[in-house]
């Protein structure tokens, strides 16, 4: 037996060409769709980057900005050192002036006026100029002086000649000071 087909030849060829037809339109919006899809993902992972970038080089900037502002703080600290040393010294010599102010203060013997002190830091040493009535009590004020823990050696400079007996009898006042320079050499 022998199959009759009723539809003629060109139909069925119609047919194939359609479903071949609306598999090639399925297969391109698929290719379509995924290339988007690509399209669309890349530009989100370069989003992404760009906005990666942009923070890692804000990031970037806040430190150097942080490294300038430390070498600013530290020619800030080296300038600072050296004026934090002579605050220290003077503070130092401030106590170290008041102590000896107090120790000649409790070491003076009457008769015995001071009349200039000077320090001489280098050397340690004070060096003190005093009118005294007579050269006993310059000896009384060198004793008072060397029993104190202050000084490592008391000594005479220099002493004012004793005035002349001329004179003496001349001046009304009857004054017999005498000028006396002592060195006071201060213990480390």
């Amino acid at each position: 037996m022998k199959d009759y087909n009723l539809i003629p030849q060109y139909v069925l060829i119609q047919r194939k060409n359609k479903e071949v037809e609306a598999l090639v339109t399925k297969v391109c919006f698929g290719v379509i769709g995924l290339i988007i899809l690509a399209a669309v993902s890349m530009s989100g992972v370069v989003l992404w980057e760009t906005m990666a970038n942009n923070r890692i080089t804000a990031e970037i900037k806040k430190i150097e900005y942080v490294s300038e502002l430390q070498k600013k703080l530290n020619g800030y600290k080296k300038n600072l050192e050296p004026r934090r040393k002579v605050v220290s010294l003077v503070s130092n010599q401030e106590s170290i002036i008041l102590t000896i102010l107090d120790v000649l203060e409790q070491s003076l013997p009457k008769g015995v006026t001071v009349v200039d002190m000077g320090i001489d830091a280098p050397k340690n040493q004070i060096k003190l100029s005093c009118a005294a009535k007579d050269i006993d009590v310059v000896a009384d004020l060198i004793n008072n002086l060397r029993q104190t823990d202050r000084f490592k050696d008391v000594y005479i400079n220099s002493i004012g000649s004793e005035p002349d007996a001329e004179k003496k009898d001349a001046s009304s006042t009857g004054d017999k000071t005498r000028s006396v320079t002592l060195n006071l050499v201060l213990k480390n």
